[in-house]
């Protein structure tokens, strides 16, 4: 392991360049295999794209069909000459179905077990070095340990670090500390597509709409308020319950379980989180800003009702919309925001 002394700004959040880390969209991945069928060399593709070669390299490799046995050290060598060499590769569908499976990915982690705090910063610190494969030095482990993501760290085991920070490693050629904990919280959170490509597709829409939301109703600090947010919204394993059907299990009144209900969607903006969950929260919260964002640069109510309809179509239709609207600071009329989530069931 090497140690790094250097005095540029450190890549554990501040980028080394300008786009490192940051979110691929369909143009650039365009871009980008126009660049390698024109035979640019990956160096200078990486400062065109503003990102690192180790990124560069990681997104080439994902385009590699899953039914091609390719060993490591020949996977940008086979990629690069099937893009040159064969016009009409389909490199488009691999990326899709990577991305899909990032989706399931995150469906799939709902149901399993909240972590407490079980790790300590200097074994967050070890884990971080051991995957980039060098020690930072003094002046940067100090950086690194104030930095905000730290605390989210802390509430994930030494193997889910290292599991996610791998995996985060070999996509992007780097590892960032809020999306390494946006990740650990809720697997598939930064594999979602960009904000702005999902008016292409519906159907996607409706998951990552899904995912978001459920990524913020999971970060809601107390348990009972957050069982009782997730079961109104479907997302323990069945259908959306009524209030009456939630307060006769748990033998509260349906006021009761309103009430829950209500300080659950009032920490959609708050400090207070679930230990090991407020970069996922704050990273949902940010993505479905962008997507009910209007042509006037702000939260529009329309876009928030379409958008619970159609992440959310079977939850009551006024409290979807109450908490994406909670989460990106939108204003609905009261006809949107009124009783039906408060009185339904």
């Amino acid at each position: 392991m090497t140690t790094d002394s250097s005095s540029q700004p450190p890549a554990i959040e501040g980028e080394r360049v300008a786009r490192a880390g940051a979110r691929w969209t369909r143009e650039e991945e365009e871009q980008l295999v126009v660049e390698v069928r024109a035979g640019t060399d990956v160096a200078e593709v990486a400062g065109r794209h503003g990102r690192t070669q180790g990124g560069i390299k990681s997104r080439l490799v994902r385009m590699i069909p899953d039914g091609e046995d390719v060993p490591d050290s020949e996977q940008l060598a086979w990629i690069t000459a099937r893009l040159r060499g064969d016009p009409g590769f389909d490199w488009r569908a691999q990326l899709e179905r990577v991305s899909d499976d990032s989706l399931a990915a995150s469906e799939a982690a709902r149901s399993a077990p909240r972590a407490g705090r079980v790790t300590g910063p200097d074994v967050v610190l070890a884990v971080w070095q051991q995957v980039n494969g060098r020690e930072l030095s003094d002046q940067r482990k100090a950086e690194f340990l104030a930095h905000p993501a730290l605390d989210d760290l802390t509430a994930f085991s030494a193997e889910i670090l290292a599991e996610t920070g791998r995996r985060l490693h070999d996509e992007h050629g780097e590892l960032l500390l809020t999306a390494w904990a946006a990740e650990c919280a809720e697997p598939g959170l930064t594999g979602l597509p960009p904000s702005g490509e999902l008016g292409l597709s519906l159907a996607r829409t409706a998951r990552v709409v899904r995912a978001l939301v459920a990524a913020l109703a999971g970060a809601v600090r107390s348990d009972s308020d957050r069982a009782v947010l997730q079961r109104r919204l479907g997302m323990q394993g069945g259908a959306p319950e009524t209030l009456r059907q939630i307060g006769d299990d748990l033998g509260l009144s349906r006021e009761r379980v309103r009430q829950r209900q209500e300080r659950a969607m009032g920490q959609m903006r708050s400090a207070a989180v679930l230990l090991g969950h407020r970069s996922a929260r704050d990273q949902a919260r940010d993505r479905l800003t962008a997507l009910v964002t209007g042509e006037d640069g702000t939260p529009d109510g329309g876009l928030v009702r379409a958008v619970a309809a159609l992440g959310l179509p079977q939850a009551d239709r006024a409290l979807a919309a109450q908490v994406i609207a909670r989460a990106t600071g939108a204003r609905l009329h009261e006809r949107d925001a009124g009783r039906g989530a408060g009185e339904a069931g």
